[in-house]
């Protein structure tokens, strides 16, 4: 039983990808489109098969993750700090919600030219742009977990004469956990489009970002699109592997 469930399952999953192939083949198929614009699935495929046995491309997905993780973690930091101030205290709250409310509101494609003016061409620039969106992301859910924390259990910790630290790290902090969970779920994906799109835009020599611009400047039409279904895998198992993160700190379950 639980074998046919799990076909079943797949079956479900697979079921909009093999319409969309489907498709595909029959707008190739009709000749309406040119195979410059759209290759056949089979080429699409073929280019793939030979881009995962090839060289090189280990080394662009490595520098890819490297540059997601970096920005991801400088953010994560940044907006769990400034989300755990603003939810805890009122003062630090109505001192810099306008500011973070403007800073988030503004495009990260938007702020290229500043971090390469600042921060110049390389590591240092992209990973700072990666981590712009992410920081605004966990600083929110971060303030309003920790503000809609349980007040019977605060209430609960405080006649059992927990200290202050205590209070919040065993009452405060686990209950603004789902929240904080959920926005590094969204985090990570957001991180990861940001690596690719500095990687084409920010004169990156490897990464997935790059192989993409570089199939698409000389034409390599069936190369782009394998590539961006590797991107794709790649961002579906990066998820992944946040679902069963999101489980594991946050088994507790429900708020009292």
């Amino acid at each position: 039983m639980k074998y046919l469930a799990w076909l079943a399952s797949l079956l479900r999953n697979l079921m909009v990808p093999l319409l969309v192939v489907v498709v595909w083949l029959v707008v190739v198929g009709t000749g309406h489109v040119s195979k410059v614009i759209l290759p056949a699935p089979t080429e699409v495929l073929k280019a793939l098969a030979s881009l995962v046995t090839g060289d090189g491309i280990m080394a662009a997905i490595g520098w890819t993750l490297l540059r997601t993780v970096l920005g991801f973690l400088l953010g994560v930091v940044v907006g769990v700090l400034l989300g755990t101030a603003m939810g805890s205290w009122r003062a630090v709250h109505n001192m810099t919600q306008f500011s973070v409310d403007f800073l988030r509101s503004i495009p990260a494609t938007a702020i290229f030219p500043l971090f390469m003016m600042f921060l110049g061409l390389g590591l240092k620039s992209m990973v700072a742009l990666i981590a712009f969106p992410c920081c605004w992301l966990v600083t929110i859910n971060t303030m309003y977990g920790v503000k809609n924390s349980s007040q019977v259990r605060r209430e609960m910790a405080q006649v059992f004469r927990l200290s202050k630290g205590k209070r919040f790290f065993r009452v405060t902090l686990l209950d603004a956990m789902p929240s904080i969970a959920a926005s590094l779920r969204l985090s990570v994906a957001i991180c990861l489009h940001m690596a690719i799109i500095a990687e084409m835009f920010m004169g990156s020599q490897l990464g997935i970002g790059r192989r993409i611009y570089d199939a698409h400047m000389v034409l390599n039409v069936s190369e782009m699109y394998a590539v961006i279904i590797l991107a794709g895998v790649l961002g579906y198992v990066l998820n992944q592997a946040f679902v069963i993160l999101e489980k594991r700190i946050t088994f507790w379950g429900g708020r009292a």
